[in-house]
């Protein structure tokens, strides 16, 4: 059996089944993984899916943002791209969303497999939001071209009241 269900732009991912000889000679086993980096502070909102790519070969898979495990999920054998249940959404911890997360420079989103040959199409929407310094120095500019303005008003008005005076 070969490629199952894939389209452009999908990655496949091989992991090392648990209880395999690789395994207990790497410890807790070899990850496959997927990582995407922040370039800057931001929101993010991931999407994707995960699913059996080779056919018959289950595995397990965790999504992580920023360290904390978002999302996660079996591999279910023969599963296909369109399947019901393999998507980020249809996993999602209760307490987590995969929408409007604030995310800062160099954080990192990560889907870890392992066991089974994974299918993955995986997204994550970036909008940065400006660093507080620079929130900062722009209100400071501001202020200050106001108060450059209303310097050179002042003595204007001045001179036009002394020559109605006279």
């Amino acid at each position: 059996m070969g490629w199952n269900d894939g389209a452009a732009g999908d990655i496949v991912m091989q992991g090392v089944t648990t209880g395999s000889a690789a395994f207990a000679a790497n410890g807790n086993g070899l990850l496959a993984n997927v990582t995407w980096t922040a370039p800057s502070a931001g929101t993010i909102t991931v999407s994707g899916r995960t699913w059996d790519a080779y056919g018959n070969r289950p595995g397990t898979w965790i999504l992580f943002v920023s360290g904390t495990q978002m999302a996660g999920g079996n591999l279910a054998a023969n599963s296909v791209r369109g399947s019901a249940g393999v998507t980020f959404g249809a996993n999602l911890l209760s307490s987590q969303a995969r929408t409007g997360i604030f995310i800062t420079a160099g954080q990192e989103v990560i889907l870890n497999q392992y066991g089974g040959t994974a299918g993955v199409e995986m997204s994550v929407a970036f909008t940065a939001v400006p660093e507080p310094l620079s929130s900062v120095a722009l209100f400071r500019i501001a202020v200050l071209g106001g108060a450059i303005l209303r310097r050179r008003r002042i003595p204007r008005i001045r001179r036009e009241r002394l020559s109605h005076e006279t």
